[in-house]
């Protein structure tokens, strides 16, 4: 009877396997740089930039913001243009395809990110204060970091609707006291309308859609002018209104007011992310840090805005998110793929009558 003697070699890679595994177990990873390390090392490179151009956002929101970052990061000069996400997508492919690239920061909605995400137009960063953040406000992707929120909820005429008569849930929409006395936003296509109709189906089901569709509710594409509406008591509820509109008008003295129903408000992502090839990518990645940091966050509260930070205190009661729950929020790649599909039966729910 022979035996076989184990191949040398064998066991010096079985021996050196085992011996790396050791060493693995033994050295701890390398420790992530803190918040404050990142914004650190970030500002020392950004003073040599000395500059950050910005597409989305500007004023009157940005000014206070802007100060602060000035005074917190000085020798950094901002450059702002405020404008639609149609607008900063076009913005951004012109440039990236000419070479010509003068943008930094794209501020904007979930579907401007993901298309020049996939044109490959974006810079994949996330900042290090995703886990203080509402998980339904961050990105997926990894492509992008969280800034604002952008709210939706229903908003009533005080003097035609007390506050005894207010909707405490969105069921309380079908009321047939309510018919022919309620307006919204156009839900076909990807504006306030569409996607506050599609956190609703989602909550609550197509039929709810079917149900609030025989409440002859008027339907507009201008928000301004039914705002104005509301404003002026042509409507007794606007359904679909956006809390920064209800703040300017409130603001002005108009006699409207931004409900919170119980079972939801719809609170979608306004999200930051670096262009490719960005000319200031040190300074980017600043205030990319910088603003979604508590003091960042803290001054988009001040200036009226809904921060996406969890525990923001907010100036204006409309943009406060503590303690309201959400409504489902089919966003990014989701929203992208069935936009024409929802639209569809949008038009079917609301506008096709039988």
């Amino acid at each position: 009877m022979s035996t076989k003697t184990p191949d040398g070699r064998k066991c010096r890679l079985a021996l050196s396997a085992m011996l790396w595994a050791c060493l693995a177990q033994s050295v701890p990873a390398p420790a992530a740089e803190s918040p404050a390390q990142l914004t650190a090392k970030y500002y020392q490179a950004a003073k040599k930039e000395g500059k950050i151009v910005i597409y989305g956002l500007g004023p009157p929101f940005l000014g206070p913001i802007s100060d602060t970052f000035k005074k917190r990061y000085p020798g950094i000069q901002i450059e702002a243009f405020d404008e639609s996400g149609r607008e900063t997508r076009e913005r951004i492919i012109a440039e990236q395809k000419t070479g010509r690239v003068i943008g930094d920061v794209v501020i904007a909605g979930p579907s401007v990110h993901q298309t020049l995400a996939d044109l490959g137009f974006i810079e994949p960063y996330q900042s290090s204060q995703i886990p203080n953040f509402l998980p339904e406000l961050v990105p997926d992707g990894g492509f992008a970091s969280p800034f604002r929120a952008s709210v939706f909820s229903m908003a009533t005429n005080t003097k035609l609707v007390p506050a005894a008569d207010e909707p405490k849930v969105w069921a309380d929409l079908l009321n047939p006291k309510l018919k022919g006395k309620m307006a919204s936003d156009d839900p076909r296509g990807s504006g306030g309308g569409g996607g506050l109709m599609a956190s609703l189906e989602a909550a609550f089901g197509t039929e709810f859609l079917q149900k609030l569709a025989a409440q002859d509710i008027f339907f507009g594409k201008d928000t301004g002018t039914i705002l104005a509406g509301l404003v002026r008591g042509e409507h007794a509820l606007f359904i679909t209104a956006s809390h920064d509109d209800i703040i300017v008008a409130r603001k002005s003295g108009a006699p409207v007011k931004f409900l919170k129903p119980k079972d939801g408000i719809r609170a979608a992502g306004n999200f930051q992310s670096i262009a490719k090839n960005a000319p200031h990518p040190n300074t980017a990645k600043l205030w990319v840090e910088w603003s979604t940091s508590e003091e960042g966050q803290q001054m988009l509260g001040k200036v009226g805005l809904a921060a996406s930070r969890k525990g923001v205190v907010p100036a204006e009661p409309e943009a406060d998110l503590r303690g309201v729950k959400l409504l489902p929020v089919v966003q990014t790649r989701q929203d992208m793929n069935y936009l024409k599909e929802r639209t569809k039966r949008f038009e079917t729910i609301f506008f096709k009558k039988n």
